[in-house]
């Protein structure tokens, strides 16, 4: 390990942390074995990844190195945060109006970014102001064109858009909408599907988790 950190004082800081932590000795080894692999030399990032992964208070440190691998297995990183038109339909469906006439529901291209930023290995984007209370994220693979057929096909069920015509009669202004194994959110004052993700078969990963494995990965 001192060959590895550069000097004894970081190993003690870097032990000491995962003590502190709680991290089971077979994590530990899979970790130093990680940070060789990955190169990782920075024993702040390794202090900073047990605090902060500590105050999530996880079930399992096996659980939590799986989510690291799962990142370095999968991330690509290439759609911005806030990046695409809230007005370029990706998908859409005509749904009945109240008193008549149809209105138009669309799946934008900002709103399907969102979805690949908020909620998958691959494009989540690990700024402050993304990182909730509690991350669920559809297991990988989940590419853009993925989850462009998936949204669409939840979006254009009849199912869903009866629930929507429901919800207009209602005067709703945000129907949540299961289904399958996804929960859809609907805007009707903007008329845009704006919420997406899985509520069965995905991962969940805490705030605290996700802010120590920013740290790991150096983020």
């Amino acid at each position: 390990m001192v060959a590895h950190f550069g000097n004894p004082a970081d190993v003690v800081r870097v032990l000491d942390a995962a003590g502190t932590a709680g991290i089971d000795s077979a994590a530990l080894q899979r970790m130093l074995n990680m940070a060789v692999n990955e190169g990782w030399r920075d024993a702040n990032r390794f202090v900073e990844f047990f605090q902060r992964a500590a105050a999530g208070a996880p079930s399992s440190w096996s659980a939590v190195l799986d989510q690291v691998d799962l990142f370095l297995a999968n991330r690509v990183a290439g759609v911005a945060l806030g990046s695409g038109s809230n007005t370029a339909a990706q998908a859409a469906v005509e749904v009945a109006e109240v008193g008549g006439g149809t209105r138009r529901i669309i799946l934008s291209e900002y709103d399907l970014n969102h979805f690949l930023n908020r909620h998958t290995f691959e494009e989540f984007q690990f700024v402050s102001a993304n990182i909730k209370p509690l991350n669920t994220f559809f297991a990988p693979p989940m590419s853009s064109a993925t989850m462009l057929a998936e949204a669409t096909a939840a979006l254009q069920d009849a199912g869903t858009v009866a629930r929507i015509e429901a919800a207009l009669v209602a005067g709703e202004a945000f129907p949540r909408i299961p289904f399958g194994s996804y929960m859809l959110g609907v805007d009707t004052t903007l008329n845009r599907l704006t919420m997406f993700y899985p509520t069965s078969g995905g991962i969940e990963i805490s705030r605290d988790v996700l802010r120590g494995i920013r740290a790991i990965l150096g983020l």
